[in-house]
């Protein structure tokens, strides 16, 4: 024995201390700390204890039942983020106290216990998901990190009294206690406050039916504190109000393949601390089995097993939810660490602490430590940035006190250690224009902004867009699509007409199906790959900066793995699309001048023009292979009066050779051809419209094309005959 471990063990607490409190300090308000500065679904501010209490009574009646983490958000955002700091970092230091004391309640005297203090700091961070966004960030920390160590201290009176050390008298005083910590650990997470009433019951089950214990007044206080806790949350009406905003119906076999896609998810973000667990089960039963002269106590390994049980039974409850987050399987996590240190604490008993468990433990803490020092590095620079765009709304602000629209740009990506939330999403957008008192705000990423703001540098980027002035509806015509490029991500910067009525927008959302080449479907992301194509649909949020009407897409790929690529609006509505833009590889590449040209592209099928209408005339009609399952549709009309366009369309009716009939989509088989309708807006280029059309077929007995508006067909109809692709 040697005091000089306990100081030893003192001084890398205060150390610890230190390195999560400046990881606070320099973590900027995200989010959902917007949101909870204010009364829950309102525009008024937290300014008061009243407020928070109402605030609770809103989110109880409508959102959900987790009164203790969110009291303590909304408290320490009234309080001010410079005292959560410091008590965030004593709680992450008490995490880490409390699993370690949970297993061993002694004095640090012997350098294996400084061994397994390490153990446990090494497998926290290693081991706990997305460390920044649950163990640093304001909200997520009081939602995880801090239910996590409530129910830690409401556990630990009761791990003792398993093994007959009980910590606790058994008085009134200490009976409201365990009650009170019962009814917060309770109400902490649907799924670790479930876990702590199964872990009381199965102690109850033991103590009283196995062993046959008289047990002190404080154990049933405590275990009826916590199921009413659990109760009170889970029987909150804003839970069902919740799952209606999700709106989350899927049929039970999905359910379950989101479930399985969600968990496989969480276990490879713990994949470390699994493989460790695994690693010291195996070590333990063979050291048991094999060993038996080792004093090895089976009580660690009987509870390691139990808190493995939990910490998965954590991660299973969550097949009731219709979500599964990474950040949910905290508890969990922490319960498996508990499990790891009861193995190693076995390990201890019995082996010296030798040179090799000495190595081990040295280059674990080296590699911790480089993480450490990188995520330190990662959130100097989060740091720099915020200050920087508190100061530019700052300065904004004071510049202009009637009008605070101000540009933004985004942060540096996160990661799992640095918790970067950005206001690109128009719900903490909103929340950020309210709590800096700003009527708007727009964020961008930097190399966007530098584009726009330089004239030069815009018109100066690769131009993918083959169709000058292409027009998705009469009223939303782009001009250009410019392709940036900053380290590994890739843009698509739509520039729009100046006149371009954004409005027009809100109820239409963006569409990108991007084929991949030779049709090889291992360069589509995952999820995709049954479906042959990469999507991403989006909200179209239009901005407007330097008189540059533009909205930006950032491709999750590599624009360089697709053949083709297809793009346009559809209404939220109905579904129905506007006109569809094709690009293909060579476009995708960014070369500025046209790869080819619309007019000499696809199979012209007309000799002679043809007169649909009194006002409009067909010039030309072709068919383009576009890819195996589409064909692009490409007319050119002759107009004498545009007006004539407004709420008007092009049907194609187009009937399959007779061997080509089981080519026609399910739906369309009993009418005997393939049905394409198509909005007119106003002419692309030099009177061409160009259109998308889902198709197989290649040979046709015949196709009909004419006009129609809401009140029916229009004019003549033209027809063609055999016609081969």
């Amino acid at each position: 024995m040697s005091k000089k471990y306990v100081w030893v063990s003192g001084i890398t607490g205060i150390l610890l201390f230190a390195y999560f409190y400046a990881l606070n300090v320099m973590e900027p308000l995200f989010a959902d700390d917007f949101a909870y500065s204010f009364i829950f679904a309102t525009d008024t501010k937290v300014t008061s204890l009243l407020d928070i209490f109402q605030s609770l009574h809103v989110h109880y009646f409508t959102w959900g039942g987790r009164l203790v983490a969110h009291f303590f958000g909304q408290l320490f955002l009234l309080l001010g983020k410079p005292i959560f700091n410091i008590m965030n970092a004593i709680m992450m230091v008490l995490l880490i106290g409390t699993i370690l004391c949970f297993v061993r309640l002694r004095m640090m005297t012997r350098v294996q216990d400084v061994g397994s203090l390490l153990a446990v700091v090494i497998l926290c961070w290693f081991g706990l998901p997305n460390f920044g966004e649950t163990s640093i960030w304001l909200i997520g920390s009081v939602n995880y990190l801090w239910t996590t160590v409530f129910i830690m201290l409401f556990l630990f009176p009761y791990r003792y009294l398993a093994v007959e050390k009980p910590m606790l008298k058994d008085n009134y005083l200490i009976g409201v206690c365990m009650a009170l910590l019962g009814f917060l650990a309770g109400m902490t997470n649907e799924n670790t406050g479930s876990i702590a009433c199964m872990l009381v019951a199965i102690l109850y089950v033991y103590l009283k039916w196995i062993k046959s214990k008289k047990l002190p007044n404080w154990f049933y206080t405590g275990g009826i504190g916590v199921f009413l806790g659990f109760a009170t949350m889970i029987v909150a009406p804003g839970n069902n109000k919740r799952s209606e905003a999700i709106n989350y119906h899927a049929p039970l076999l999905q359910r379950l393949k989101d479930y399985a896609h969600n968990l496989e998810g969480a276990l490879i973000e713990q994949k470390y601390l699994l493989l460790v667990l695994a690693i010291l089960l195996v070590i333990n039963i063979f050291a048991l089995i094999y060993f038996k002269a080792w004093k090895l106590k089976k009580e660690n390994v009987y509870f390691a097993i139990l808190f493995m049980f939990a910490g998965f039974m954590s991660f299973f409850i969550m097949i009731a939810s219709p979500i599964f987050p990474i950040r949910a399987s905290y508890g969990g996590a922490a319960f498996l660490i508990v499990a790891c240190l009861f193995l190693i604490e076995n390990l201890n008993i019995e082996l010296k602490f030798s040179r090799v468990q000495a190595a081990i433990v040295v280059v674990f803490t080296v590699v911790m430590l480089i993480s450490m020092f990188s995520a330190f590095k990662g959130y100097v620079q989060l740091n720099r940035e915020n200050t920087a765009r508190i100061a530019t709304v700052n300065e904004n602000k004071n510049k202009n006190k009637n009008n605070y629209d101000i540009i933004l740009p985004l942060f540096t990506d996160g990661n799992r250690y640095v918790f970067v939330r950005d206001i690109e999403d128009q719900q903490f957008a909103y929340y950020f224009n309210k709590y800096y008192g700003l009527s708007s705000v727009i964020a961008e990423d930097q190399a966007v902004l530098d584009a726009l703001e330089n004239k030069d540098t815009l018109y100066g980027l690769p131009s993918i867009l083959d169709h000058k002035n292409f027009y998705f509806y009469k009223s939303i015509t782009i001009n250009d699509i410019k392709l940036i490029k900053e380290d590994d991500k890739e843009y698509l910067l739509f520039i729009f007409r100046n006149d371009t009525n954004v409005n027009d927008m809100s109820n239409l959302r963006f569409f990108i199906n991007a084929f991949p080449l030779n049709n090889d479907i291992s360069l589509l992301q995952e999820d995709r790959q049954k479906f042959g194509y990469d999507n991403w649909d989006m909200a179209p949020v239009a901005k407007k900066i330097n008189g540059t009407t533009f909205f930006v897409r950032e491709i999750n790929g590599n624009l360089g793995n697709y053949q083709n690529v297809e793009m346009g609006f559809y209404s939220v509505a109905d579904g129905r699309k506007g006109n569809v833009l094709g690009l293909n590889k060579e476009e995708l590449a960014g070369k500025i001048e046209p790869s080819h040209d619309i007019k000499t592209s696809g199979k012209a099928l007309m000799k002679e023009p043809f007169k649909l209408s009194d006002n409009i005339t067909m010039d030309e009609f072709k068919l383009n292979q576009f890819s195996p399952e589409e064909l692009q549709v490409i007319t050119r009309l002759a107009i004498s009066d545009y007006q004539m366009l407004h709420g008007m369309y092009l049907f194609i009716h187009a009937y399959p050779a007779d061997s080509e009939i089981n080519n026609l989509p399910a739906e369309r088989v009993k009418f005997g051809y393939a049905n394409w309708d198509f909005e007119l807006g106003a002419a692309t280029q030099d009177g061409f419209w160009t259109h998308t059309a889902k198709s197989r077929i290649r040979s046709f007995k015949k196709i009909d094309i004419g006009l129609y508006n809401e009140k029916g067909n229009i004019g003549k109809v033209l027809t063609l005959y055999d016609v081969q692709l």
